[in-house]
């Protein structure tokens, strides 16, 4: 039983290098054309030092998204015109500001700045602080929107949530995107 075990290694050794086409001769001289595998004819270190590739894929640069819709508790909540600007430096990142104003008992006017990730195509989330000058409130954003493309437009649904202000405000909406 010991003498097969240790003949086995060998025999798969000798059957791999009985395969090997002899020195003078090259592998697509043993193999007719149907038979040869395709293989990447670069050195292996020319493969193995390059930079993968990375997917960057196509994105615009600017965005504009104004947003229609309704903001809960600020001001009593109302009607909200938004809108957002986003730059993207990389596919998946983003960087810009965003406005509201919301309709209630009063007017309320907010501005914010705002970090934007694209973990999946279609789909945003933001982040960011924002100011609401008529409460005199300093508060973080949170929130997202998907993307529905339609043949020249790109509509879909937005939540937002405004968190440490003296109220918890929700805008969800409808927006639209403009990419150029």
């Amino acid at each position: 039983m010991l003498k097969i075990l240790l003949t086995l290694p060998l025999l798969l050794i000798a059957t791999a290098c009985a395969s090997v086409p002899a020195s003078g001769a090259s592998r697509s001289d043993t193999l007719s054309s149907a038979d040869a595998p395709s293989y990447d004819s670069r050195p292996y270190f020319a493969a193995r030092d390059e930079a993968p590739a990375i997917d960057t894929g196509p994105y615009h640069e600017h965005t504009i998204r104004p947003i229609v819709g309704y903001t809960t508790e600020r001001q009593d909540g109302g009607f909200t015109l938004a809108a957002q600007y986003e730059y993207r430096f990389k596919k998946e990142w983003g960087a810009g500001a965003f406005a509201d104003i919301v309709f209630g008992d009063s007017t309320a006017f907010v501005l914010g700045a705002a970090g934007y990730w694209h973990p999946v195509e279609n789909l945003t989330l933001v982040a960011g602080p924002g100011v609401d000058f008529d409460n005199d409130d300093v508060f973080a954003r949170v929130g997202g929107s998907y993307d529905i493309k339609l043949k020249q437009l790109t509509i879909g649904p937005a939540i937002y949530v405004d968190l440490g202000a003296k109220s918890t405000p929700i805008l969800a909406g409808l927006l639209a995107s403009f990419d150029f």
